[in-house]
């Protein structure tokens, strides 16, 4: 049994994918279900956000700006990062999670790969955490990310 597995066999959990107009949109929402299919995810909230693609800002969902073939990590915001897309994800998350009583929600951030991604960072998390205590009725849900000290690429075995 997978580590992931293992951790979800104890919890009863769902499984949230926003599509925000973004270029691999066909491959991811295939990814999610087949993973949620995988685990043995039953309860799924697919959410549509297009007010990141309306915004614009990112190579991601404007076809206007060029996708960079390096993947090498620098000291910029990089043209890939779309302006707060974890908000928007997490505010979908966190209200779901009120409805359903859950106490948890897992992000899968990665800090060392994101290029400087403002909304990757420890510090946003923590902030995030302060603002759904003062912003939900019992203040009792916690944004974990198991996975934001580690690198996606050569990394994955080392997953507790």
């Amino acid at each position: 049994m997978s580590a992931l597995r293992w951790r979800l066999a104890d919890h009863n959990a769902a499984a949230v994918h926003v599509s925000y107009g973004q270029r691999t949109e066909e491959r991811e929402q295939r990814a999610f279900f087949a993973i949620c299919d995988r685990l043995g995810i039953r309860d799924r909230l697919l959410g549509e956000e297009r007010c990141a693609l309306a915004i614009g800002g990112s190579a991601l969902t404007d076809r206007n700006i060029g996708v960079p073939e390096s993947h090498a990590i620098g000291d910029h915001i990089p043209v890939t990062y779309v302006p707060f897309r974890n908000a928007h994800f997490l505010s979908v998350a966190v209200s779901w999670a009120e409805v359903l009583g859950a106490g948890q929600i897992y992000i899968g951030a990665v800090e060392q790969d994101s290029s400087g991604y403002p909304d990757c960072r420890p510090a946003y998390y923590e902030a995030f955490n302060q603002v759904i205590k003062l912003g939900t009725k019992d203040g009792q849900i916690e944004i974990v990310t198991p996975l934001i000290r580690l690198r996606k690429v050569g990394n994955c075995a080392s997953w507790p």
